[in-house]
C-alpha cells in the first residue's frame, strides 16, 4: 500500500515534470508559442486540421529511393522523417551548437515538416539533381535542376499548408521556409542531417542505393561535406559511414 508520505512525493514530482514540460514549451519560437486558449475551437478550424491530416496522410506513400532494413522494400518518406527525429535525438548531445543555439522542440518540427511537400512534389533523389563538373570531373548539384525542384516545392508547400487555418499555414511554412533556406543553427543541422540520412540507410541495407546509381566515394564526399563540414561530429559520422561503403565495395 502506498504511504501518505509516498503519495505527496508522488505528486510533487509529477507536479516538477509538468511544470518542467511547460517551461520548455515556452522556449519555443514565437510564431509557434502556447496560445492560451480557453474556449473550445470552431468546428471550422477542426475541419481544417482534418482536412491537413488527411492530406498529409498520403506522405506515407511517397517512396524514396533508399532501401528499409529488410531489403525488400523502399522507404517512405514519412518514414524518412519519423527516423530523422530520432537520427536527431540520438547525436543532440554531440552536436557542437548548444541548447542555446537551438530550439530541440523547433527541431523536432522541422524535422517532421521538412519533406510534407513531398505529398504533392513527390521525392528526388540527391544525384537525379547533379551534373558532372567539366574542370574536375566529379558530381556537383545541377543550380537548374535544384531552382526547378525549389519552385515545384514552393508550390506544393502553398497548396498543402492552405488545408490548414491561417495561423498554424504561417507556422508550418515558417518552419518549411527556415529549413530550405539553412541560415539558422536550427535550420543547418536539420539539413546536415537530412543529408546524412541517406548514407545511414544505405547502411542499413548493403549499399543498394548507392549500387542503383553507380555511385562512387569520390561523388558521394563532396556532395555531403557542403551540408555537414560546419560540425565535427556530422562530418566525421559522413566519413564513417562514406568509409565504411568503399570497404565494403558498396561505392
Amino acid at each position: 500500500m502506498v504511504t501518505t508520505a509516498a503519495a505527496a512525493v508522488v505528486g510533487v514530482l509529477a507536479g516538477a515534470t509538468l511544470t518542467f514540460l511547460y517551461q520548455k514549451s515556452k522556449m519555443r519560437n514565437s510564431t509557434c508559442s502556447i496560445t492560451g486558449r480557453t474556449t473550445a475551437p470552431s468546428s471550422t478550424r477542426l475541419g481544417q486540421i482534418l482536412s491537413f491530416l488527411r492530406e498529409s496522410d498520403k506522405l506515407k506513400l511517397v517512396e524514396r529511393s533508399v532501401y528499409v532494413s529488410d531489403c525488400q522494400r523502399k522507404e517512405s518518406s514519412a518514414e524518412h522523417s519519423w527516423h530523422l527525429a530520432v537520427m536527431y535525438m540520438a547525436l543532440r548531445k554531440d552536436i557542437r551548437f548548444s541548447v542555446h543555439d537551438i530550439n530541440q522542440l523547433r527541431m523536432l518540427e522541422m524535422l517532421l515538416v521538412h519533406d510534407l511537400v513531398e505529398v504533392y512534389a513527390g521525392d528526388t533523389p540527391m544525384l537525379e539533381n547533379v551534373t558532372t563538373d567539366s574542370s574536375t570531373g566529379l558530381l556537383v548539384e545541377d543550380d537548374q535542376k535544384r531552382a526547378r525542384k525549389q519552385e515545384e516545392e514552393a508550390q506544393a508547400a502553398e497548396r498543402l499548408f492552405s488545408h490548414l487555418p491561417d495561423d498554424l499555414a504561417i507556422e508550418f511554412r515558417g518552419l518549411w521556409d527556415e529549413f530550405e533556406l539553412r541560415q539558422t543553427p536550427t535550420a543547418k543541422v536539420a539539413k546536415g542531417l537530412d543529408k546524412l540520412h541517406c548514407l545511414v540507410q544505405n547502411s542499413c541495407c548493403n549499399g543498394m542505393d548507392y549500387k542503383a546509381y553507380n555511385s562512387t566515394y569520390g561523388n558521394e564526399m563532396p556532395l555531403i561535406t557542403k551540408y555537414v563540414d560546419f560540425d565535427p561530429a556530422l562530418m566525421l559520422l559522413a566519413e564513417m559511414l562514406l568509409g565504411d561503403a568503399k570497404k565494403q565495395g558498396w561505392i
